[in-house]
């Protein structure tokens, strides 16, 4: 039989190659075709179809001195009122009333008790588990003083002055991530708060951290000097997730997979745009605030972004999920402060 062909072993060698080839190729185009467009959305507030109320605690509306949270509403006295979370079932206020601005506990029935008589300089940071309140009592170039208060006592458990500028990017549990600049050390920094000692992470300087998910965003250098950010994980910050030079981290989605962006050099009242991508990059939607800027964006779940959009005369709480968004809350004129 030496010599011999046959017919149908090479007809069916030739389909077999002629079909792995096809699919390398459909391989390559698939990996080589340029990413399916990310959602684009226009947001205008006073155009949006009401959706389903903001779940958990919220503001009422824009500018609003009322908290809803399911059930419950309860109004704070004050010139000024934003609500920076819960801590067990009483809500962390921060209030102006006159010349005098500081962080109250505000009982479901509206029972007050006085966190931080004075909210200190650059924004308390209430913990992502509500049990404690970081307060910089006074910040410069040079040192900065923070003091740790308990929230349900009001008792300062812990007090440090720093060398150089120093903000609190997150704080959880017995540890807070802090950013440094000014004329000290740039890096960021994790601070024991049973100990009191801080351990540098990287010489980056911090923007955003989150201790429940493990992200941490960095700066490489001054973005005003053309420095990008940096997104790694708070447990290997040499690791490079994701790497921007226009866009820096704004918020980090529950689960830790999807993060909101904005302008890298936005500041001010907010940005117009807020992108969300995957923590790696991937372009996921993008929401632009008509004649108006975004504020406070944060994450209803792991796929949910809520914005604070005002727009040329109205503004909401938007929910948005890929392409839809829809109001959260009720519509209001845009504050004037």
């Amino acid at each position: 039989m030496t010599g011999i062909r046959h017919p149908r072993t090479r007809l069916t060698l030739t389909a077999l190659l002629a079909a792995l080839l096809a699919i390398c190729t459909m391989t390559t185009a698939f990996l080589t075709a340029p990413a399916q467009a990310a959602g684009s959305v226009t947001i205008r507030p006073e155009s949006l179809p009401r959706g389903a109320e903001v779940r958990g605690a919220h503001l009422a509306s824009a500018g609003s001195k009322t908290i809803i949270d399911g059930d419950v509403k309860v109004t704070v006295r004050g010139d000024y009122v934003h609500l920076f979370g819960k801590s067990g079932t009483s809500y962390v206020v921060y209030v102006v009333r006159g010349q005098v601005s500081s962080v109250v506990r505000v009982g479901p029935g509206g029972s007050e008790r006085v966190v931080a008589a004075d909210a200190g300089v650059g924004g308390p940071r209430l913990a992502s588990d509500g049990g404690l309140l970081a307060v910089t009592r006074s910040a410069n170039a040079t040192r900065t003083k923070i003091d740790v208060i308990k929230v349900s006592t009001g008792r300062t458990v812990l007090s440090r002055t720093f060398s150089g500028a120093k903000s609190v990017l997150d704080i959880r549990g017995s540890r807070a991530i802090l950013a440094s600049g000014g004329s000290g050390v740039l890096g960021t920094y994790s601070w024991n708060l049973s100990t009191g000692r801080s351990t540098l992470l990287t010489r980056r300087s911090g923007s955003a951290a989150d201790l429940r998910t493990g992200l941490l965003a960095t700066y490489d250098k001054d973005p005003y000097d053309g420095g990008c950010s940096i997104l790694t994980t708070i447990a290997q910050p040499s690791k490079t997730l994701w790497r921007s030079c226009s866009e820096r981290v704004g918020s980090f989605s529950p689960d830790g997979r999807r993060i909101s962006t904005l302008y890298i050099l936005s500041d001010s009242l907010g940005p117009a745009v807020v992108h969300t991508r995957s923590i790696h990059g991937y372009l996921l939607a993008s929401y632009k605030v008509d004649g108006g800027y975004s504020a406070g964006e944060s994450w209803e779940s792991d796929k949910v972004l809520l914005l604070g959009a005002y727009g040329h005369d109205k503004a909401a709480t938007v929910r948005c999920t890929g392409s839809t968004c829809v109001r959260a809350t009720a519509l209001a004129d845009v504050p004037t402060y």
